[in-house]
C-alpha cells in the first residue's frame, strides 16, 4: 500500500467484516443447537448487552458495519491505481461484503 491512510481504511473495513462474520457465526451456532426458534433467539440475544438486546437493533448495527466496510473497499478499489495485490483482495472482499449486506437487508424485511 502506498500510504498510511490506505492501510487504515483497509484495516477498518477488514475488522468490521470480521466482526460481522463472527456475529453471523454466533447466530448459526446458536440456532443449530436450539430446540425452537424462540429459544435460539433468546440464547442469541443473551450474548449482547441489555442496551442492544433487540434483533432489529442488532441487524441495523450489522448493516451499518457492512456499509462502512463496503465503502472502505470501494474507496480502495477506486484510489489504488496500479494492479496491486491489495486491489485484488479489495475486490474479493467487496463481493463478500455485498453479499452479506444484501442478506442483512433481506432479513430486515
Amino acid at each position: 500500500m502506498r500510504n498510511k491512510k490506505q492501510k487504515i481504511v483497509f484495516s477498518i473495513g477488514l475488522i468490521l467484516l470480521l466482526l460481522v462474520c463472527f456475529e453471523i457465526y454466533l447466530w448459526l451456532s446458536v440456532s443449530i443447537n436450539a430446540n425452537s426458534f424462540e429459544a435460539s433467539v433468546d440464547k442469541y440475544l443473551s450474548y449482547f448487552p441489555e442496551v442492544v438486546r433487540n434483533t432489529r437493533i442488532i441487524t441495523l448495527i450489522r448493516t451499518f458495519m457492512l456499509l462502512i466496510s463496503l465503502s472502505s473497499f470501494i474507496y480502495l478499489f477506486i484510489y489504488l491505481i496500479n494492479k496491486s495485490f491489495i486491489k485484488i483482495v479489495s475486490v474479493i472482499l467487496l463481493v463478500i461484503v455485498s453479499i452479506l449486506l444484501f442478506w442483512s437487508l433481506f432479513t430486515m424485511m
